[in-house]
């Protein structure tokens, strides 16, 4: 080890090469003897060789241990097409914690003349120059503000800073120390950094005459607290179980509940339920407490995928789709936003098959007419969707059905007055003895469904508009529109 291993006067930007920079060995303890001439390589192994055993220590308790903690983004600055970083603390792959300002040199940069193609992200980079024990690892500089760009892997200053002893505190020595020299890059300068370690931190989008980042990536992280976007994936998919359950409760298990009135239905979302309250609970609790890493929360969701496959014939118990469909990838540290989007839209794939998703069902609104009107998405008119008219009232079934299968008229918005001043029927309906699968059980609940070959229903197709008229609807009436998913 040269006596140049860690200081250099200059840091020119470095000649590249396809040899790739090999890591210094600093696995073997340091032999120290009576009588050791100390030298600057003794201190500077010493101090690489703890550090590596920290190093080690977290890459065997963990598989991911580098990524964000905490980033801040200059928005004004992004307005004016300059990256800048406010605040970023983070570890490199190495093993690096690097923290801006506290120990770290950066300077922002311009993205003019680096983004060539703006109908395409462009990706951001977080910089530092490997060791490299054979050349100049330090740049002096007269002070910071006079720095710009530094190519090295350390930077200080020409003059230390003093220090007092902090035992006696009545002497004062100058102190030099050093910041590690970081710097933003961009993808079409990739080709040219073999020298440095990379740490990817965003996308950058156009919108127009504006630049976003992208809500399509997610950098690696070393907690759920340092991603917004993935803490938000991780809340998403908590709301779709909470609701789910929610849908499930009226199968809860009871005291009056008999054996002898088993049904093999209800049992199905009984499981279903007791799966959900395994899991949700736990997410919960990482969004509250997000001090957690996101392999062990993917782990968590696969294992939810696992589960959710015993009630589906389109995936099995890996994730993996039996034929055509999304199946979950394995985990991407480098780009989680691959890996939560997919498992998001399989898990939600699959609570559809269990339940029905709340975007599938429209709630109608009352009138003093009462009129019960809503507006019907595009998905209610899919012939392959089962669809049903709800109608829920503490009223007993037998004492208003007759009224309604008489008197009610069912029919587009626009048309639904000349029907009634006409006395021309509205779209034919019937009632649906049986709960339909795949929609939870609900007390005072009544299904009917829809004669959807009616020209009627065309109208309300053509529309997208409904109204139930209902001259003796009972006063606690809900009507609702759903469809499950065929």
């Amino acid at each position: 080890m040269t006596s140049q291993l860690l200081h250099s006067g200059s840091g020119g930007w470095p000649l590249h090469s396809e040899t790739r920079i090999q890591p210094v060995n600093v696995k073997q303890p340091l032999s120290w003897y009576q009588g050791l001439f100390l030298q600057p390589q003794h201190f500077q192994y010493s101090s690489l060789h703890q550090e590596q055993l920290v190093i080690q220590y977290m890459r065997e308790v963990c598989p991911y241990p580098w990524g964000v903690a905490q980033m801040q983004l200059d928005d004004q600055a992004l307005a004016g097409e300059v990256v800048e970083l406010r605040y970023i603390k983070a570890i490199f792959e190495d093993g690096t914690l690097v923290e801006f300002p506290d120990n770290v040199h950066l300077t922002a940069r311009s993205i003019e003349d680096n983004w060539h193609d703006t109908t395409q992200p462009l990706n951001v980079y977080l910089g530092l120059a490997k060791l490299d024990p054979a050349a100049s690892n330090v740049t002096e500089v007269p002070s910071l503000a006079s720095a710009a760009a530094i190519h090295s892997r350390f930077v200080g200053l020409n003059e230390g800073a003093e220090m007092k002893d902090l035992n006696e505190g009545n002497t004062t020595n100058p102190v030099k120390t050093l910041r590690y020299a970081l710097g933003i890059y961009f993808e079409p300068e990739l080709a040219d950094l073999h020298d440095k370690q990379l740490l990817p931190l965003f996308a950058l989008e156009k919108q127009g005459e504006d630049i976003q980042v992208s809500q399509q990536f997610i950098p690696p992280v070393l907690t759920l607290s340092g991603s917004s976007l993935l803490l938000s994936i991780i809340k998403n998919i908590r709301d779709e179980l909470v609701g789910r359950s929610k849908q499930l409760e009226n199968y809860k298990s009871t005291p009056t509940s008999r054996a002898a009135e088993f049904n093999p239905v209800a049992e199905r979302y009984r499981v279903a339920l007791r799966m959900l309250a395994h899991y949700t609970p736990s997410l919960q609790h990482w969004y509250e407490n997000p001090a957690v890493h996101p392999a062990d929360v993917y782990s968590h969701l696969r294992s939810l995928v696992g589960e959710l496959s015993t009630f589906s014939h389109r995936v099995n118990l890996l994730g993996e789709a039996t034929g055509d469909g999304p199946s979950l990838p394995r985990y991407q540290h480098n780009d989680l936003a691959i890996s939560f989007n997919t498992a998001r839209e399989l898990i939600v794939s699959l609570l559809d098959e269990l339940t029905v998703s709340p975007e599938l069902l429209v709630r109608f609104n009352r009138d003093d007419a009462n009129r019960f009107s809503a507006e019907l998405p595009g998905e209610f008119f899919a012939r392959q969707h089962d669809l049903y008219l709800v109608l829920e009232t503490g009223a007993t079934y037998a004492d208003w059905v007759e009224s309604f299968e008489g008197f009610a008229k069912l029919g587009a918005s626009g048309e639904i007055d000349i029907y009634n001043q006409r006395a021309i029927p509205g779209i034919p309906f019937q009632a649906y003895p049986d709960q339909p699968s795949g929609l939870e059980r609900r007390p005072k609940v009544s299904y009917f469904t829809l004669n959807r070959d009616s020209d009627k229903w065309k109208v309300v197709e053509s529309q997208g508009q409904i109204t139930l008229l209902w001259d003796d609807a009972p006063e606690d009436l809900v009507v609702e529109m759903v469809i499950v998913r065929g």
